[in-house]
């Protein structure tokens, strides 16, 4: 509320115009009857039947300053209409201004992403360059100036039934030539000496804490008055850097690396917070060129066996142990195992590369192979693999519930006549595993192993 305020406190400047804009809908009535125009001592009579005709939606733009209005009636009221009425301010009314200050309620169609919905970005974007944008906090509308011109409008102009879009257009053009000639301009008086007066109810416990500390320190001191930049508390500092920064266009997470730079530790989350508290709306979701230069994650290439480079080159890799097991598994024909065992494949990622990833990963850590994403860029994984990079985490998970059920006891009777090959026997021992699953009741299809949401609480039954 108070921004709104200093913005009308704004002396009067060309390059700098401020601009309040609204919008209403007029419902288009028609008469059915012909009226009886007024007679010497009889009123004009209306038929109370009516016909309706749709509506229209009304654009006001006003320059309190300056007594200049700008008036347009068009059908609708979506985001193209919103951002071609903008566009015939800045380019048509006001073209040799640098910004215009636009004060305006925070609706849904009000914001930057309509213009990028109504026009090429280049054409968005020097638009949104040439606007300072200040909405009016949330059930505080009245503070938009626009708003006391439509009302003049309603009494002056349509308080009558109108029965066409023309019609309206027409007498609107006629009464905003009118006005415009007059200069008729708004005398705003609420200031925000009157706002923390009148509206206390609105402040917080500890903002009154300080104006009475401040008027205990100083009691003929002028008692609502700001006080000086240097005095300024901190969080009302950063508050008014977010503000700022907002005003930019930048997101939650660039101001807060923008704080961070100046040894200011606020969060996205907390940033969230504060600009909602100030009546902000959510930006729109961003392409990557209308974002700032980050430093952004380097994006692996797609696992594919035919992009294997066999050249000779030096790499480096943390994953240098897996070699050693090179041998055995040559030795014991992992390859034609996994052939054997009918285990499925692609063209880019073979079955025994497939087999060998997850093999690499339980062999160097007993991580799940979720956590793959981190060494995705490792060459010493990739070639143990035979592959070109690792596959992602989202092939490895889906991958075990791609091998039919046929196939593990082919794979693990293969694999121990290939054990045994190598002179390893038969072991007499051998492991148990028990996990949950949802248990739905006793005639419930219990389908795999499927858990429908972690740390939730639900009837178990184990399995192993």
């Amino acid at each position: 509320m108070e921004d709104v305020l200093e913005v009308y406190h704004r002396p009067q400047d060309l390059s700098r115009p401020t601009v309040c804009m609204d919008e209403c809908s007029k419902q288009l009535i028609s008469e059915v009857r012909a009226p009886l125009p007024p007679r010497p001592g009889d009123v004009a009579k209306y038929d109370s039947e009516y016909e309706r005709r749709g509506t229209a939606n009304i654009f006001m733009a006003v320059e309190p300053l300056a007594g200049k209005r700008t008036v347009q009636v068009t059908d609708q009221r979506t985001r193209t209409d919103w951002a071609h009425f903008i566009r015939f301010l800045l380019l048509t009314v006001y073209p040799e201004a640098a910004i215009i200050v636009l004060v305006m309620d925070n609706l849904n169609t009000h914001g930057i992403a309509s213009l990028y919905e109504a026009f090429d970005p280049a054409t968005a974007r020097a638009l949104a360059a040439r606007l300072e944008i200040h909405y009016t906090p949330k059930h505080g509308s009245w503070l938009n100036m626009a708003e006391t011109e439509l009302s003049v409008l309603s009494r002056q102009c349509l308080d009558r039934r109108i029965e066409s879009k023309e019609l309206l257009t027409t007498e609107i053009a006629t009464w905003e030539n009118e006005r415009n000639q007059a200069c008729t301009k708004i005398d705003w008086r609420f200031t925000t000496v009157d706002a923390r007066v009148k509206l206390k109810r609105l402040y917080t416990v500890g903002s009154f804490h300080q104006l009475a500390h401040q008027f205990r320190n100083g009691p003929r001191r002028q008692f609502f008055v700001d006080n000086p930049q240097p005095g300024v508390k901190t969080e009302q500092g950063v508050k008014e850097k977010i503000v700022a920064l907002r005003k930019q266009n930048l997101s939650i997470y660039d101001i807060s690396r923008a704080l961070k730079t100046e040894d200011i530790e606020r969060t996205p989350t907390a940033v969230a917070k504060l600009l909602k508290d100030e009546g902000f709306a959510k930006l729109p979701r961003r392409a990557d060129e209308e974002r700032p230069e980050t430093v952004k994650p380097i994006q692996a290439e797609r696992a594919d066996v035919r992009a294997l480079s066999d050249e000779s080159r030096t790499i480096r890799t943390k994953f240098g142990g897996l070699f050693l097991f090179l041998p055995a598994l040559v030795e014991m024909g992992f390859n034609r195992v996994i052939g054997r065992s009918g285990v499925p494949g692609t063209k880019m990622v073979p079955a025994d590369c497939a087999m060998r990833s997850l093999l690499a990963l339980k062999l160097q850590s007993n991580r799940r192979h979720t956590h793959v994403m981190s060494a995705v860029l490792d060459e010493g994984l990739a070639l143990f693999a035979g592959l070109n990079v690792i596959p992602k985490r989202s092939f490895l998970s889906e991958y075990s519930c791609r091998i039919p059920p046929s196939c593990y006891p082919k794979l693990m009777r293969h694999w121990f006549d290939a054990m045994a090959q190598l002179g390893l026997e038969h072991g007499s021992s051998f492991d148990v595993d028990f996990h949950t699953i949802p248990f739905h009741g006793e005639d419930a299809l219990l389908e795999k192993h499927y858990v429908s949401k972690r740390s939730r609480r639900q009837r178990p039954t184990s399995t192993g």
